[in-house]
């Protein structure tokens, strides 16, 4: 088993694949036997009985013939299923090759050798078809670029066996009788096609059959003439019509110097054929056994202009001596090495990297254009080709020099429309991601679009609670989307809203105001709005004395009014009575207060702003007052930024802020902390830059690819992780944490590469490289294929491709070996990876499932727990506790005797607070997160992200078995939400909608859940 896994990986194959890939390559062996046995005995008797001149009449006999036979097969293919199309198409050809052998044989006409010699092409056109109809049913783009050059050795080893062998063969037979032997040979692969049709029904047999009506519908959609006008088509068109050009001219110059070499001797002819297309084929093996691997290392775009620059050297190096020495010596050496590349190099990298062309069109439309396109634009390729020939032989002076030179000319024009081809098979892919919908597909909607279609669409009954909402999260934005949705509501909320200009002193709705064609509205609505002009007015022009008055207020809704008016104010004065209020005990006034500085602007005020971002109940007010003042506030972030290293919470707030100021300043600011130590601040800054479409220069791009190789690296290490602890049972909460992390390492590698290449096509292959979509998939590994570079996507791409776990390791045993460790060594060194890299949750989930009973008789776990306990970060230190007093409350309870003797403060919180959990009178950290996860809002964060929150806001409180009278005291101002068992959770005033507004999963939430007050 083990021999084979190894061959397999040596020809870049996978298990599943590999019965298809034999198979097809006993059906290419046959075929390669076919084709050799019939082109050397046709080649050499056409020879013999006609001068080079008969070979463009040829020519333009067999396009015309291709052309009939495309024409009648694809009317009967319409009524037939794709295993009797196949199966028609061979069955034809054999019986007419047999035919053919046995007129030959007994008549040996010179005009049956000519339809021989032309025939060829038929045979050539049924036997690709057929097969290439198979594999690309049978596989896909990114399988077809390892595949495709692969499943043709067979016939490379058959047309080496067949054309070695034909000297020796000729011995005993006439060159006739080698085309019984093709007969032959076509007769297996006919039986080799039914076989394989047989052993893969479900993906070649087709299950429906389709109704003559929409057989008529489809031929509008399948028409080549329709089609052909689409630029992808055309080039697909050109891409075949040209390469037959080249080959048949290939083939003429070089059929031509082999007449005058070997004049009219046919068995001479054909021992020569034999060994030279022998070599050929050696050539041909060769470049087949690596051409998979190139195709799929270096992509589409080489391998599809392989072929013209090869030609057009050994060409150009032709002509160049012919026209000094005239066709002889070297002349004849450049075009037997044409010939030889010609076949050897189409074959094994042309013609698998053309076959991928047909893969991004529709199934039930690939088949029908691929016969199309081999029997239309190829047979005209084969008529152009013999027209040119005939016209240049009909022209005495012109010799075998002058349609060199010409020949170069197509092989440019060739040149020209691969580059043209490539662009547009990007381009069709791009589409493919677009047309498809990924079912993790969610657009982020900005908060400014959801308050203003929120207010538009809500009903009288509904305005007052999304106001509310809209208002707890964002007063000032909540201002302007009132006045914005002013026309676009209904006359009973037009008039709330008036109200609400004249409550909130909303001065910025005076212009607007005034600016409305009062005809337009009720009389009851011109007066209100009339009414409330003068209200603005009248709040406008209250004098500073009036304000400074209402300031020391004793009724604090005196004190918000003025603290919203002074935002408004250009007083010099207003800054003293700002700075009265930014003191004042009631939190409304003082948020009201700071986002008046804000919008004032004055200088005086900014340490006082950035400071309120460091308390979690103000922190959404000084984020709003920042925002107003915009670049010149940066300063003073910055120097909060440095001192605030342990608080990662407050860090990534600031980073939020720098990411919403549009300015040039904030973008040098969050380049310079790309290679911040922390990955969450990291990730954070990346983000920020992503938003504001920043380019990563070119000194950037190695940090950057130095992040996804260190990515990368953990991403396979949580899959070693994961393999390890594949047997081990009830560790789903791990297994699902370790899965959460690695999404993230994932997510932050396409936001590194959004910083590199084309934001919009990665965001394209993010959403669909993990769709359940098999064809979206493909489609977004092969655009990631074409547009990043080698030394990422080969480092990421293989963690997306459809392997096991195992597999996906062994394609990185070199760069980044995995240790394979037993379960109790992998969750020892989880514990011990480092927290830049492994989150604490993680970490927990390994510590609370080290209770489990399988691990009492390890001393290892033990100590781990012990040692934990004294961990600075409470959620580890509960954890650990929690689990050593589950495991073993004797040792516990000795545990904590011995940290009371120690002095620790914080550990013998820790152990008092499990003391109290084990008499059911407290709630633990690990337990308030499952609570908060089993909630409507937050039930879409990562746990990671919600122990954050609880560890940010250490004030939530959690009521499962404790005093409610929370709840009923009306003069503590808070916002409670329920968890599915019905545990009531409060949050301060403010704190909830502070992390609404900074969360996106949560501010898409905003007005759909309930929030009790």
């Amino acid at each position: 088993m083990k021999k084979e896994t190894g061959i397999l990986m040596i020809i870049n194959i996978r298990q599943e694949e590999a019965k298809a890939v034999f198979m097809l390559m006993a059906f290419s062996f046959f075929t390669g036997l076919t084709l050799s046995f019939y082109f050397t005995a046709s080649n050499a008797l056409f020879l013999k009985h006609f001068n080079p001149s008969m070979i463009p009449v040829s020519f333009i006999a067999s396009g015309v013939l291709i052309y009939l036979a495309w024409l009648i097969f694809s009317k009967i293919d319409r009524k037939l299923s794709f295993h009797k199309q196949v199966t028609t198409k061979l069955l034809f050809v054999f019986f007419t090759v047999l035919i053919i052998s046995l007129g030959v044989y007994w008549f040996n006409n010179s005009w049956l050798i000519f339809i021989t010699y032309t025939w060829v092409r038929i045979v050539v056109y049924i036997t690709l078809v057929t097969f290439w109809g198979i594999a690309g049913k049978l596989f896909n783009i990114r399988q077809g670029k390892r595949i495709f050059g692969l499943i043709g050795i067979g016939e490379v080893i058959s047309i080496m066996i067949g054309y070695f062998s034909i000297p020796f063969i000729l011995k005993f037979l006439k060159a006739t009788d080698l085309l019984f032997l093709s007969s032959g040979t076509l007769l297996i692969c006919y039986l080799m096609a039914v076989l394989i049709i047989s052993t893969f029904k479900s993906q070649l047999i087709d299950v429906k059959k389709t109704k003559l009506v929409d057989v008529k519908k489809s031929e509008d959609k399948t028409s080549y003439w329709k089609l052909v006008k689409k630029p992808y088509f055309s080039y697909i068109s050109m891409m075949a019509l040209l390469p037959i050009f080249g080959y048949l001219f290939v083939d003429f110059l070089f059929l031509s110097q082999t007449k005058v070499e070997f004049a009219k001797n046919p068995e001479a002819i054909a021992g020569f054929f034999g060994v030279f297309l022998g070599f050929v084929a050696v050539l041909e093996l060769i470049l087949k056994l690596i051409s998979g691997r190139f195709l799929n290392k270096y992509g589409i775009r080489p391998s599809l202009l392989s072929l013209p620059v090869i030609l057009i050297t050994t060409i150009s190096i032709a002509a160049i001596f012919g026209s000094v020495y005239g066709t002889v010596g070297l002349f004849f050496a450049f075009i037997a090495l044409s010939r030889l590349f010609e076949r050897s190099v189409r074959s094994a990298a042309y013609e698998p990297s053309f076959q991928l062309l047909y893969q991004p069109l529709p199934a039930e439309q690939r088949l029908v254009f691929q016969n199309q396109i081999e029997g239309i634009p190829k047979a005209l390729g084969t008529v152009i080709t013999g027209a040119v020939i005939l016209l240049f032989s009909s022209i005495p002076s012109v010799n075998l020099v002058y349609h060199t030179w010409f020949f170069i000319l197509v092989l440019a024009l060739w040149i020209w429309t691969a580059f043209k081809m490539y662009e547009s098979y990007r381009k069709v892919l791009k589409s493919k991601l677009d047309e498809l919908k990924s079912e993790n597909h969610q657009e982020h909607q900005p908060f400014s679009e959801m308050i203003q279609k929120e207010l538009t669409n809500a009903s009288i009954a509904d305005f007052d609670h999304v106001f509310k909402r809209s208002n707890a999260v964002d007063p000032l934005l909540t201002d302007k989307m009132l006045v914005k949705v002013f026309k676009d509501v209904p006359e009973d909320i037009q008039k709330r809203l008036l109200y609400l200009f004249v409550e909130r002193n909303v001065l910025t709705a005076l212009p607007f105001l005034n600016s409305l064609k009062f005809d337009k509205f009720s009389p009851d609505l011109q007066i209100a709005i009339q009414e409330t002009i003068n209200e603005l007015k009248k709040a406008e022009n209250c004098s500073f004395d009036e304000m400074e008055v209402n300031c020391r207020s004793e009724n604090p809704r005196r004190r918000l009014d003025t603290a919203r008016l002074l935002g408004s104010s250009g007083r010099y004065n207003t800054i003293r009575l700002l700075q009265a209020l930014s003191k004042d005990t009631d939190p409304e006034v003082k948020k009201a207060a700071i986002i008046a500085c804000g919008r004032i602007k004055r200088y005086e005020l900014w340490p006082f702003i950035t400071e309120q971002l460091a308390d979690p109940v103000f922190s959404a007010a000084a984020t709003i007052a920042i925002e107003q003042v915009g670049e010149p506030i940066l300063p003073e972030l910055e120097k909060l930024f440095e001192k605030s290293n342990n608080k990662i919470w407050l860090q990534m707030r600031i980073l939020s802020i720098y990411e919403q100021i549009d300015s040039q300043k904030t973008i040098k600011i969050l380049r310079e902390k790309m290679v911040i130590p922390n990955k969450d601040l990291r990730r954070k800054v990346f983000s920020a830059l992503g938003s504001k479409k920043y380019k990563a220069t070119a000194s950037e791009v190695p940090i950057m690819k130095g992040f996804i190789e260190e990515s990368v690296a953990y991403i396979l290490w949580i899959l070693a992780t994961l393999n390890d602890l594949e047997k081990t049972e009830d560790a789903f909460e791990l297994k699902m944490a370790l899965l959460t992390e690695m999404d993230d390492y994932k997510e932050q590698v396409f936001m590194l590469l959004s910083l590199m290449y084309d934001a919009k096509t990665i965001h394209h292959i993010r959403e669909h490289i993990e769709s359940k979509d098999g064809n979206a998939k493909v489609y977004a590994l092969e655009i990631g294929d074409m547009l990043i570079s080698s030394d990422i996507k080969e480092i990421f791409f293989p963690v997306f491709e459809d392997l096991s776990i195992q597999e996906r390791l062994n394609r990185f045993i070199l760069r980044f070996p995995q240790q394979k460790m037993e379960a109790i060594d992998r969750l020892i060194d989880i514990l011990n990876q480092e927290y830049t890299f492994t989150s604490r949750y993680t970490k927990a989930c390994v510590l609370r499932f080290m209770a489990d009973e399988r691990f009492k008789d390890y001393p290892e776990i033990e100590c781990a727990l012990t040692t934990n306990i004294l961990h600075p970060d409470p959620l580890l230190s509960e954890s650990a506790a929690w689990a050593l007093s589950q495991r073993d409350k004797d040792v516990f309870l000795e545990r904590v005797k011995i940290l009371s003797k120690s002095g620790s403060r914080e550990s013998q919180l820790i152990a008092a607070s499990v003391s109290k959990r084990l008499e059911k009178q407290e709630l633990l950290f690990f337990e308030k997160i499952e609570l908060m996860k089993n909630t409507d809002l937050f039930s879409t964060l990562p746990e990671s992200v919600i122990a954050d929150i609880l560890s940010q806001f250490p004030c939530i409180q959690f009521l499962k078995n404790g005093n409610k009278s929370v709840i009923n005291n009306p003069e503590i101002q808070s916002d409670i939400i329920y968890s599915g068992d019905g545990t009531p959770i409060v949050f301060p005033s403010g704190v909830l909608y502070e992390r609404i507004l900074y969360t996106e999963e949560l501010s898409e939430k905003l007005f759909s859940f309930n929030i009790h007050n």
